[in-house]
């Protein structure tokens, strides 16, 4: 992997305890280890273009599973979730995740959104992002907290445990997650 503007193939741009990035490293040992290669371009002002090749395959594509995916526990079954996430195809994809395991979910892309929602509809969970625009997870869950006291709260991150601090009572959902580990920490928090 080469870069333009910076002869170091991993660096993060990050100020210290905010995360690392990307995991550039380790998406190019993962390329790399399939027999890919990765290449960058990028230009101050301009931004960056990953390109990544994967080396032919002759094998026939493997079957998409048909099986139905997890279902919620019967006691968190029809349950209300209020999901927040600010990246718009995470939060479609997590929607649907929790939708087809049976519960109802509605969106809000940031924590202001997800308080004006509050206000109005009542939900048994807020399933929130950490890192957001306008009012991120740690701050909505104290505002959640004195507003509505009565609902659980989860945190979901991708970034590094120090982005949670250590006094946070709530669970933490870290990303990557699979389907199944979403349901079950959601059942748990949900009483089931």
């Amino acid at each position: 992997m080469t870069s333009t503007h910076n002869r170091r193939p991993f660096f993060t741009t990050k100020p210290v305890g905010q995360g690392t990035g990307l995991g550039l490293s380790t998406v190019d040992a993962i390329v790399r280890g399939a027999g890919g290669s990765i290449e960058l371009d990028s230009q101050p002002g301009h931004g960056t273009t990953f390109s990544i090749a994967w080396p032919r395959s002759e094998a026939a594509p493997a079957a998409l599973p048909t099986a139905p995916g997890p279902r919620a526990p019967e006691a968190a079954s029809g349950k209300r979730i209020l999901l927040v996430e600010d990246v718009a195809r995470v939060r479609e994809l997590l929607a649907t995740q929790l939708s087809h395991a049976g519960f109802h979910v509605l969106t809000a892309p940031h924590g202001v959104a997800a308080l004006e929602l509050l206000d109005q509809v009542d939900v048994d969970l807020v399933l929130s992002d950490v890192v957001m625009p306008q009012l991120g997870g740690l701050a909505l869950s104290e505002q959640v907290k004195t507003r509505h006291p009565q609902v659980r709260y989860l945190l979901m991150t991708g970034y590094s445990a120090d982005a949670v601090p250590g006094g946070f009572s709530e669970p933490v959902l870290r990303k990557p997650f699979t389907t199944a580990e979403l349901i079950d920490v959601v059942g748990r928090v949900l009483g089931a």
